[in-house]
């Protein structure tokens, strides 16, 4: 399992503003994260706290049976 957390200190937002402007300006990106790691079966969370920064978490499987090849 693959587990990535991108966390800052800085001036954070209000997730619900943010995804509210989402279907105002059609820019999609946080949701298509989530979609994109439920795919291939993993998560992914996001937590925000205006002036305490913000905490991105994704986690994924790893396939182990993919085939083989040289980097070149």
């Amino acid at each position: 399992m693959l587990q990535v957390t991108v966390r800052d200190n800085g001036g954070g937002f209000d997730i619900t503003q943010m995804r509210q402007g989402h279907a105002a300006s059609g820019s999609l990106g946080m949701i298509n994260m989530r979609e994109r790691a439920e795919m291939i079966g993993g998560s992914f969370s996001l937590e925000s706290t205006i002036g305490w920064g913000t905490t991105v978490s994704l986690s994924a499987p790893i396939a182990t049976n993919l085939p083989t090849s040289p980097i070149t």
